[in-house]
């Protein structure tokens, strides 16, 4: 193990996500949901409606439309998504959406999302003991399969004034006329803020999401799109999604105390210039639905547009899938590895297109544990080289 570079990093001279502390104990999936001490009934906030039905006994609030008012959700009701429910405005009628801890959110359907617009804020306040809830409602009736259970409900997003790389023509990478659109037309993303603060994640928990709006739009279980450096993001699990549990569509977020597990395609992905950090972060797949455990572009069609993707992740632990990769690297990005293990992949890495000319330099490994039948993909020379040269162990069956 080594000392991660960068001032976001704390000192965890151990190789993987857990030192002497399980810290995913408690909040997460299964056996971590609680709905705290429930509180006193009062009816439905201002900005919600209240539903003619109950689920478990228990009074529900709608959220619908756009919404440009604070809202502030409680544990004495259950919210209830009703088709694309969007807070505030493209910056401007701007609003934020307050969860305190034990509040459950669920979808009734696929096409039940969130959207958090730029200049609007989520603010979970979640606890270890009584995490926020994002869920499905056959969740709550106890419809779920905790292994098999994925896409009741769409999922949540959160859009962001930082820089992106992925422009209209004639705009320049990382500037305010730099802006795209989110996949299932979920809103503007872009800007020149690296850290505008989109609010502040802690212990949330989001299961059962994503959904296949066509074959290029899907909904993640959170879509970081243009998020800044402002926002917190610290104890969050998405289980179970349907697409991937976790991308950052570019900006400057940090992460720490991550937990993917159950996700149907890549659990943590990353395009358009993400230049974030994530320390403690574990990646549990299923073993025979999955794809990558980290699948990583700066920009199709563009594979040194700037700003890079170049991110940091310090103490991971990859559990993979059996068949597929452990950490694929492509299209440009770069990444800084320290400290971290990939375990039960087929293949641990994959390094293809113009990454490979990033070795040494923007692609570092440095106290990385590799342990995969196949290290690299294929017959890779300058990758293993690259190994070889590197605080790596390298080996398996």
């Amino acid at each position: 193990p080594v000392m991660p570079t960068g001032s976001f990093f704390e000192s965890a001279e151990f190789i993987g996500a857990f030192g002497g502390d399980n810290w995913a104990d408690g909040w997460t999936v299964p056996g971590s949901v609680s709905n705290g001490d429930g509180g006193q009934p009062g009816g439905c906030p201002e900005g919600t409606s209240e539903s003619s039905e109950t689920v478990n006994g228990q009074a529900v609030c709608q959220l619908t439309g756009d919404i440009t008012q604070d809202i502030t959700l409680t544990a004495s009701n259950l919210y209830e998504l009703v088709g694309k429910v969007v807070i505030g405005g493209d910056n401007a009628n701007s609003a934020t959406l307050t969860v305190q801890s034990g509040t459950t959110v669920f979808g009734g359907s696929a096409t039940d999302f969130l959207v958090i617009s730029r200049g609007s804020e989520l603010v979970v306040n979640g606890t270890a003991n009584a995490p926020v809830t994002f869920t499905g409602i056959d969740d709550l009736l106890g419809n779920a399969d905790e292994d098999t259970t994925r896409g009741l409900w769409g999922g949540v997003v959160i859009n962001g004034n930082a820089p992106i790389n992925d422009c209209p023509e004639g705009a320049e990478g990382g500037t305010v006329e730099c802006t795209k659109e989110g996949e299932a037309n979920s809103g503007l993303f872009g800007g020149d803020d690296p850290t505008d603060s989109s609010g502040s994640l802690k212990y949330m928990v989001v299961k059962y999401a994503g959904s296949n709006v066509d074959p290029e739009n899907q909904l993640n279980g959170i879509a970081f799109q243009a998020v800044g450096s402002g926002t917190t993001v610290d104890f969050v699990q998405v289980h179970n999604n349907l697409d991937d549990g976790i991308e950052f569509f570019g900006g400057n977020v940090n992460a720490t105390h991550v937990v993917l597990t159950g996700n149907a395609d890549d659990s943590l992905d990353w395009t358009d210039g993400w230049q974030g950090s994530i320390q403690y972060l574990l990646i549990n797949q299923s073993p025979d639905s999955a794809d990558n455990g980290i699948e990583a572009d700066n920009r199709e069609g563009d594979e040194n547009a700037m700003p890079r993707s170049n991110p940091m992740l310090a103490n991971m632990t990859i559990v993979g899938n059996t068949g597929e990769r452990g950490v694929r690297l492509r299209r440009g990005t770069g990444l800084f590895l320290y400290n971290s293990y990939v375990t039960r992949n087929s293949v641990c890495l994959d390094v293809s297109g113009e990454s490979r000319a990033l070795l040494g330099n923007d692609i570092i490994f440095d106290g990385v544990s590799l342990d995969c039948p196949e290290v690299v993909d294929g017959d890779n020379p300058e990758l293993e080289s690259f190994l070889a040269s590197s605080n790596v162990s390298a080996g398996g069956a």
